[in-house]
């Protein structure tokens, strides 16, 4: 009798699914081009075959993988899913949650940014009331306030009348839409994968002992570059909600001094490794661009050069003032929390990206491979310092190579670790670490722990290099 009742289920479970075939395949035969401009690909489809055999237990679960991966209409059908999803989250946060947030937790006031924490210059005395303003940029919740200047006497710009972004203080209960997108004030978008929601809240520091294993590691291998006259420097890279704090959702922090800047902090004063870990840069950078993506985890092309020059400072090599540089906003190239989130991006204001003109001058030859975050790349340039650069990152590195092989006369640039975490370098990595000037080891914060088994790695390809 049950045997009966699933075989009367999958007939019904299949008249369902010829319904639409039916109609998919009769708009293929009397409408072509209606057939043309439904009859696309969204990319993300899994490899299912139709169930050649009938088994009782897992018949329809089989049907069910292959009809989701093969259902007519099915890319139309995820769009306007998308469409609808992205369209009621944002009727709900433009019109009824700031109203229903007023109504159970009441009005709060809202604050600026303090300026005195981000400033590190003052204007030069002879500039002061000398000069003659070009623009002010008014704050507000997205920007800070300034105003331009020309130096009368010297022609030379600076900025001054610094006034703090504003920031809203009102009560945003944490949502996670789609796979793990955590939504934001003004639009912002962040990941909440991967416990970036500890590293934010300070939830998850890390205890002595935990500290000290990572950092004997670290002292392994700079005494092992220092004895083969390689210049090692560590580079952690801030989560994007360290940076942009007030556009987070309403969490608790529970303590302020954070896993990566203690961490940072106890292998500076315990080793004399110093670690480089971005985080006030790229706050006082915010003052003029933006610097990481509001709908995308990673940093844009303004944040990795910010980086980037934190890195060179730290090596003790020349940086270069943004300012002194032409930028021009261009589009964006990447925003994969609307993805992830699977949000319209038709219903959220345009997002924007920085192009950079940085030494134009400079020629790259014998370029290899690509800048995807699993890629190798590789360059020559007549920069003429002859220094082999090597840098060893995660998917942030991606942003920094248009910078890092300018200044560099031959650089390789790879990723850091496969899904296991540990990497099998090819031969011609291996032999450019061994052959290494300068040899970088990044990681961005959510992944610190991942920059332990890649300085392994690093140190057996530095001993093996011996025998």
């Amino acid at each position: 009798m049950k045997k009966r009742i699933q075989i009367l289920k999958i007939c019904i479970f299949m008249g369902v699914l010829l319904l639409p075939s039916l109609i998919w395949y009769s708009v293929k035969f009397f409408a072509p081009k209606a057939y043309e401009k439904l009859d696309y690909d969204l990319g993300e489809k899994t490899e299912a075959e139709f169930p050649e055999e009938f088994n009782p237990r897992d018949y329809t679960q089989l049907l069910e993988a292959y009809y989701n991966a093969n259902v007519p209409f099915r890319s139309k059908l995820i769009s306007w899913q998308q469409k609808i999803s992205g369209a009621l989250e944002s009727v709900y946060t433009d019109h009824l949650q700031r109203g229903l947030v007023l109504l159970l937790y009441g009005k709060t006031d809202d604050t600026s940014i303090d300026m005195a924490s981000l400033l590190d210059e003052e204007v030069p005395a002879d500039h002061i009331h000398m000069g003659t303003a070009l623009y002010t940029q008014e704050a507000d919740y997205t920007s800070y306030g300034y105003t331009q200047y020309q130096c009368d006497t010297c022609q030379k710009i600076y900025y001054d009348d610094f006034v703090g972004k504003l920031v809203d203080n009102s009560f945003l209960p944490p949502q996670i839409v789609g796979n793990n997108v955590l939504p934001g004030r003004h639009n912002w978008l962040f990941y909440a994968g991967d416990d970036s929601v500890s590293y934010y809240r300070g939830t998850n520091i890390l205890e002595q002992e935990q500290m000290d294993i990572c950092m004997d590691l670290m002292v392994q291998l700079q005494d092992l570059c220092d004895e083969k006259g390689i210049q090692l420097q560590f580079i952690i890279l801030p989560n994007k909600e360290q940076v942009y704090p007030e556009y987070m959702p309403s969490y608790t922090i529970e303590d302020n001094y954070k896993r990566t800047e203690r961490f940072v902090d106890y292998v500076e004063e315990h080793s004399g490794i110093r670690i480089v870990y971005p985080l006030q840069e790229l706050r006082q950078a915010d003052i003029y661009w933006q610097t990481y993506h509001r709908y995308d985890t990673h940093w844009n092309h303004a944040g990795a050069f910010i980086g980037t020059q934190a890195l060179y400072k730290a090596l003790g090599i020349s940086t270069t003032d943004l300012h002194e540089l032409e930028v021009a906003q261009c589009p964006p190239t990447t925003s994969d929390l609307m993805i992830l989130g699977g949000l319209d991006a038709s219903q959220y204001p345009a997002e924007y990206d920085y192009e950079i003109s940085y030494r134009p001058e400079v020629t790259l030859t014998d370029i290899q491979g690509d800048k995807q975050p699993t890629g190798i790349y590789s360059a020559q340039s007549d920069c003429g310092n002859d220094i082999n650069f090597v840098f060893i990152g995660d998917s942030f590195r991606c942003f920094m190579i248009d910078y890092l092989v300018k200044d560099f006369s031959h650089s390789v640039i790879t990723y850091r670790e496969t899904t296991d975490y540990r990497t099998d370098y090819p031969e011609e990595v291996v032999q450019s670490i061994r052959n290494a000037d300068i040899l970088a080891i990044e990681a961005v914060e959510r992944y610190d722990s991942r920059l332990f088994p890649a300085i392994e790695k690093v140190i057996e390809i530095l001993r093996d290099g011996d025998l």
